[in-house]
């Protein structure tokens, strides 16, 4: 649909009055999934350990992440700004992976002495939580590659220092 989506003439007293309604304009236009406000929180629980990673990336394109990590005998705390290449990296994973549209469920193995691990996503106007642990939507493809690219960050931060 073109910017001009309306047009009537109405004549009053031998003038004539052009109406233009601009809808692409004054509607809301519809926005691409994961280009404004973001937050990613993918959380790992077990008897053992209690990481939470977090990634923010503000409307304007900023994006942080942070790492709180509690082991028996430590806590490992980081936080890290995000080159502009892993920010729209992250977007586009996240339009790919479709974590709005279904298969949220998984198990929760902590009784066997595993891992519950979570993915929560935040945008502009939804929020969703997905079980990670035994989900088949995350053993391969786009959900895959989102966990693999948010592992791979979170571990770059654990070795640095």
């Amino acid at each position: 649909m073109g910017r001009l989506s309306a047009m009537k003439i109405l004549t009053r007293g031998g003038s004539v009055l052009l109406l233009v309604l601009a809808l692409g304009a004054l509607a809301r236009q519809e926005s691409v999934p994961f280009s404004g406000e973001v937050r990613v929180e993918k959380v790992t629980d077990s008897i053992w350990w209690h990481c939470e990673f977090v990634v923010h990336i503000t409307s304007s394109g900023a994006g942080k992440a942070q790492l709180d990590c509690k082991y028996p005998k430590k806590r490992l705390k980081r936080e890290k700004e995000l080159e502009k290449q892993q920010v729209e990296e992250l977007r586009d994973l996240l339009r790919k992976a479709k974590p709005f549209e279904g298969q949220f469920w998984g198990i929760d193995a902590r009784g066997w002495d595993a891992a519950l691990i979570t993915l929560s996503v935040f945008d502009d106007e939804r929020y969703a939580t997905l079980v990670c642990s035994q989900n088949k939507s995350f053993d391969t493809g786009p959900r895959m590659q989102l966990i693999v690219f948010l592992d791979g960050l979170r571990k770059a931060m654990e070795e640095t220092k």
